[in-house]
């Protein structure tokens, strides 16, 4: 049955609530606010409880690896996830219909090893292509339908269909509008890449909404939001192939290194050398032989998986 008078937009209202009272640092005037808001309707109180409730059933979750996605036991791990726990996985016990207690929605775990690149089609009909060492979790039930990115990097293109559509990241969620679009967790950071339509982004720890438009690209944080140029070729990984045009050798080698297990090292005297090509992601070790005969640089096999790139 569904929750009388708790609305998509009161759950909302409480997740965000949530997120930014897990940040570090709360001024008082936010906690006095937040109170204010909790006292403000019935609707609010419930919804404020039954999202806190929702986040100990993370602890019941069958995959540990998805259990160490969306529960460490850090608040900023915590404030990071609100908006796929408030708004993804508590979608169905907030806002279920009849129909969907009689047929529930499973999230749905997809991932790829290192240096492995796989398609994925959801149940909606969206087609997902999971880069290198990438974890997705996929929710899709009879009112919205929702995508976690624990880690890597996927390349999505929505179905149509009158079911919102919700990407989360660490830092935030971002809301396609008809698109075909890429996601990149980086460090503390998440990048964002459209090729058709626009995205909006929502940050876990800023208010307002960013839109961005097909062919820019953007990088943001829990609460800043920086435009990044789009260079050509920036999505030829889904043809297993790396372009690189006057790409930085460290920058190169840290891109072609996702793709193979070990280190990759770059001698201090070879950071100014810029590469120019396109290399095949099937054999990096046959990438790195070709990067050898073009740049004045040999490369070295310390062992299978360590690999130095020094001057020739």
């Amino acid at each position: 049955m569904k929750s009388k008078g708790l609305s998509t937009e009161t759950i909302r209202q409480a997740s965000d609530w949530m997120a930014r009272l897990w940040a570090d640092e709360v001024a008082e005037s936010e906690r006095r606010a937040f109170q204010h808001w909790l006292e403000q309707h019935q609707d609010n109180k419930k919804a404020w409880l039954q999202l806190q409730q929702l986040q100990e059933k993370f602890k019941q979750l069958p995959d540990p690896e998805a259990g160490r996605a969306v529960l460490m036991p850090t608040a900023q791990r915590n404030r990071r996830l609100l908006l796929w726990a408030g708004l993804s996985l508590g979608v169905t016990t907030l806002f279920g219909s009849r129909n969907a207690t009689q047929h529930p929605s499973v999230t749905q775990t997809y991932f790829t090893e290192t240096g492995q690149i796989k398609p994925v089609i959801l149940s909606d009909g969206t087609e997902l292509i999971l880069n290198t060492n990438t974890r997705v979790y996929a929710r899709i039930d009879y009112h919205r339908r929702q995508l976690y990115l624990g880690k890597g990097e996927v390349m999505i293109t929505t179905a149509t269909g009158s079911r919102p559509f919700l990407v989360a990241s660490h830092e935030g969620h971002i809301s396609p509008l008809g698109t075909r679009f890429s996601v990149r967790q980086l460090n503390k950071q998440t990048q964002v890449r459209v090729y058709k339509g626009r995205v909006a982004l929502r940050l876990a720890q800023a208010a307002g909404v960013r839109e961005i438009d097909a062919g820019h690209s953007a990088v943001f944080s829990a609460n800043a939001v920086f435009s990044v140029p789009s260079q050509n070729g920036d999505h030829a990984w889904t043809h297993r192939r790396l372009v690189a045009t006057r790409m930085p050798l460290p920058q190169f080698a840290r891109e072609l290194s996702r793709y193979r297990n070990g280190i990759m090292r770059v001698h201090p005297q070879l950071q100014g050398l810029v590469v120019t090509g396109v290399f095949s992601l099937e054999n990096t070790d046959q990438a790195l032989h070709n990067l050898s005969q073009v740049l004045p640089l040999k490369v070295r096999y310390l062992t299978p998986y360590w690999v130095s790139l020094t001057p020739s």
